[in-house]
C-alpha cells in the first residue's frame, strides 16, 4: 500500500454510531495509518429489540446464513485507522486494498444510498418440541428461545410425550437440538 495515501470513503458505522444515513459521512482514510486487523469483512446488523421502539446497531465480523437474509444487513469493509475503528461502504476487501495501493476506486455496496430501515413484520411460528407439555416444561421452551421471539410462547396441545407451541418473530428462529420450528399456526 502507498505510504501517505488518502482515499475517500463512506462511513456506514464509526465511533460506535451509525453515520449511514449521515449527509456527511464521507471520510478521508489515511492509508498508512491502517492498524492491525486492517481491512476485513463485516456487517452492520441493524434490528428492533423487543419492546422498544428504537433501532440498534451492532457491528459484526460473522453472520449466519438467516443473517444474511435480513434486508437491514449492511455489509461493509471495516478499518482500524489511527486506533479508531470505521465500517466503509465497499463491496469487497480486495477493492478497498485495490483503492488503497492506487490500482483503483471504491465501489459502494449501497451506491444510491444507504436503504432506509425496514420496520421488522411479526410471522407466526410453530414449535414442535418432545417434552410432557406442563408449566415447567412450557417455562424451559420459553426460557430456551428467550430473545427469538416477542410477546408470548403460548402452548398449542401436547399429546404423547410431543408438544406444540406458537409464537412470533421478527426474525427466522434457530431450533434447538431435535425441536422442529416451521412457519405458520400449528396444525394441532
Amino acid at each position: 500500500m502507498a505510504d501517505t495515501f488518502i482515499i475517500a470513503a463512506f462511513a456506514l458505522y464509526k465511533a460506535t454510531h451509525y453515520t449511514g444515513n449521515d449527509s456527511n459521512n464521507e471520510i478521508g482514510i489515511n492509508v498508512s495509518k491502517l492498524q492491525g486487523f486492517s481491512p476485513r469483512l463485516a456487517w452492520l446488523k441493524r434490528y428492533i429489540v423487543p419492546g422498544q421502539n428504537q433501532v440498534q446497531y451492532l457491528l459484526t465480523f460473522e453472520v449466519s446464513s438467516i443473517d444474511q437474509l435480513d434486508t437491514n444487513l449492511l455489509q461493509g469493509v471495516y478499518l482500524e485507522v489511527s486506533g479508531e475503528g470505521v465500517l466503509i461502504d465497499c463491496i469487497s476487501v480486495d477493492n478497498f486494498i485495490a483503492a488503497a495501493d492506487g490500482t483503483g476506486t471504491i465501489t459502494r455496496n449501497n451506491a444510491a444510498g444507504v436503504p432506509a430501515f425496514t420496520s421488522p413484520t411479526p410471522t407466526a411460528y410453530c414449535l414442535v418440541r418432545s417434552d410432557n407439555g406442563s408449566a415447567f416444561a412450557h417455562g424451559d421452551a420459553s426460557t430456551d428461545y428467550v430473545g427469538q421471539y416477542i410477546g408470548d410462547m403460548i402452548v398449542r396441545s401436547s399429546f404423547s410425550g410431543v408438544t406444540h407451541y406458537s409464537f412470533n418473530s421478527f426474525t427466522i428462529p434457530k431450533p434447538l437440538g431435535t425441536d422442529i420450528i416451521s412457519a405458520g399456526v400449528c396444525s394441532s
